[in-house]
């Protein structure tokens, strides 16, 4: 398997562990329905751009709050996150 760096998209800057670990990225081709029809795209961004993404573009431009309150760890689908 080729291990290829990985570089946030926002800063340019590689992966460091934890970025790799926690792995804020979409890989998708695009549907139809937008001006990118059937593009691919592949976003990479470490932990930092991540917060400033959702900080100053996401979640001040939605009218519905994107980030769902979890009380209890027990009520994280972990199955949605694994491999």
């Amino acid at each position: 398997m080729v291990d290829y760096k990985r570089r946030c998209n926002f800063c340019g800057l590689d992966f460091s562990p934890e970025d790799k670990e926690l792995n804020f990225g979409l890989d998708i081709i695009l549907p139809y329905g937008s001006e990118h029809d059937m593009a691919h795209l592949r976003l990479d961004l470490c932990c930092k751009c991540f917060d400033i993404a959702m900080d100053e573009y996401i979640i001040p431009r939605c009218k519905i709050n994107p980030l769902v309150e979890v009380m209890d760890e027990d009520e994280v689908p972990w199955e949605e996150f694994e491999d």
